[in-house]
């Protein structure tokens, strides 16, 4: 797959969960599980070593993840007060950086259009693509429209209020992909929030995937859903069930097949906090597999 349709691809994730108030997306500490004042936290897995820089507002400034000695991937992001104005994807490989794939991305913001601007090249410049994201007057994003070598594309989100949910509906170029919808907290129970995202292919659709959190935000049930053309009715594939221990930390996740029996194995979480106030886990085991994760947290 071509990056630049990889860029096209991630955009579309973004758009409607994140791209929100003319702000690009922002990293912070807790979309790590951090807490307090953490200047760096670096994590040892199997897949290798990742390092992730924040400063004193707690913003993501820099990541690496590193393969080897020699193959690894940088990304700075740079700020203009509060917005960000600049991320930079820096591939290297055998300690080189790859010009074709390391991607530059620059944002601007268009307070006259209510508009929010991003220009996206390559380092050789052989990928150069524009997008314009349009907002409406509650700074809801409504349309993007992406300018690259063969053309022009147009995304458009609509919006409707129905009953007890809020439904987003995008589309491509007329043809709709996706609807998101959140439900009421009234409607499941107080605290609650179900979103359900459907996915379609020519209209047709294909996939499901709903979520439901807590009064913290955190998931405690995610299900997957299959479209069945024949009976026209969503399907449950998978339902996978979350509980969390005393630190708000995930201790369990079940999986349950179709036809509601559990899936093994089921998965277990243990941590070893540091000492801060508030802590923070640096060691994650995971059973029956014996997985460990280790995280060093370095502290302003």
């Amino acid at each position: 797959m071509r990056i630049a349709k990889m860029l096209w691809i991630l955009l579309f994730l973004l758009v409607g969960a994140q791209l929100v108030g003319q702000n690009p997306e922002v990293f912070t500490r807790s979309d790590f599980q951090l807490q307090g004042p953490v200047k760096q936290l670096i994590v040892k897995a199997s897949y290798g070593r990742e390092q992730f820089d924040f400063d004193q507002q707690g913003r993501l400034t820099k990541s690496i993840t590193r393969y080897n000695d020699s193959d690894y991937d940088i990304t700075h992001y740079f700020f203009s007060g509060d917005f960000l104005k600049e991320r930079r994807d820096e591939v290297y490989r055998d300690g080189v950086c790859n010009r074709q794939s390391s991607i530059a991305r620059i944002y601007r913001q268009d307070t006259t259009t209510n508009q929010l601007l991003e220009a996206i090249s390559s380092y050789d410049r052989s990928i150069t693509e524009r997008l314009s994201l349009q907002y409406d007057s509650l700074q809801r994003l409504i349309q993007v429209r992406r300018a690259y070598n063969e053309g022009v594309d147009e995304t458009r989100v609509d919006y409707e209020s129905k009953e007890n949910k809020e439904l987003q509906h995008f589309s491509i170029n007329g043809m709709r992909y996706k609807s998101v919808a959140t439900f009421s907290a009234d409607s499941i129970g107080s605290g609650y929030q179900i979103i359900r995202t459907e996915s379609f292919r020519m209209h047709v659709p294909q996939t499901a995937y709903e979520m439901v959190s807590d009064a913290q935000g955190r998931k405690i049930s995610e299900y997957r859903y299959g479209f069945n053309a024949d009976s026209d009715i969503w399907e449950v594939e998978q339902l996978i069930r979350y509980t969390y221990n005393k630190d708000g930390l995930v201790a369990t996740q079940t999986s349950y097949s179709a036809t509601g029996e559990v899936t093994p194995p089921v998965l277990e979480f243990t941590y070893q906090m540091d000492g801060a106030s508030p802590a923070n886990w640096v060691r994650q085991v995971t059973q029956p597999e014996l997985s460990i994760v280790a995280r060093q947290i370095f502290y302003y």
